[in-house]
């Protein structure tokens, strides 16, 4: 870096590197209309952080722009989000039930909320690795992260990283 100003690929404690990132910030969109559309929601009540609904539909995580909102209320964001779930016919909502998400994931479901999954990133994985099914990861939160970094691969995003764990979450 210093000599000849060529910045590596990857970090040595880099889990997901800035090559595969680009790639997918930068690859052509390839649209799936048959792909079921996920939602992921990741909850922000105070401070700096906002609320965020994060679409998918197969390998497209870009043609429909994140929802970012400033709602204290848990109540009038399930509300939202089953507005935008509804508005764009999604068929499951991956909600951040970490803390006070509990909450918003048993509104959404007393709403009738289609396909709606409480994701609790510190229990146990339920998943393989996709190439080595011996292997495990630690916890949910660390199979999310590997299962993106998979889903890096062929995948497009936006170009805004500020919501990478609720993209995350709607690759579950």
């Amino acid at each position: 870096v210093r000599i000849r100003g060529v910045f590596p690929r990857a970090g040595s404690m880099q889990f997901i590197d800035s090559e595969r990132i680009e790639g997918a910030k930068t690859r052509g969109l390839v649209l799936d209309p048959a792909a079921a559309l996920v939602i992921g929601l990741d909850i922000a009540r105070h401070g700096a952080d906002q609320s965020v609904i994060y679409f998918r539909r197969g390998t497209d995580a870009r043609s429909i722009p994140p929802v970012k909102l400033r709602i204290s209320d848990l109540m009038a964001l399930a509300g939202r989000t089953m507005e935008e779930a509804v508005r764009h016919g999604a068929q499951a909502v991956f909600v951040d039930a970490t803390g006070m998400g509990w909450g918003v994931y048993d509104r959404l479901r007393q709403l009738g909320c289609p396909g709606v999954v409480a994701v609790d990133f510190g229990k146990d994985a339920d998943r393989s690795s996709g190439k080595d099914a011996d292997a495990k990861y630690a916890n949910k939160r660390a199979e999310i992260w590997g299962f993106m970094k998979e889903w890096l691969r062929g995948g497009c995003i936006a170009n805004d990283l500020g919501y990478d764990r609720v993209f995350a979450q709607a690759l579950t």
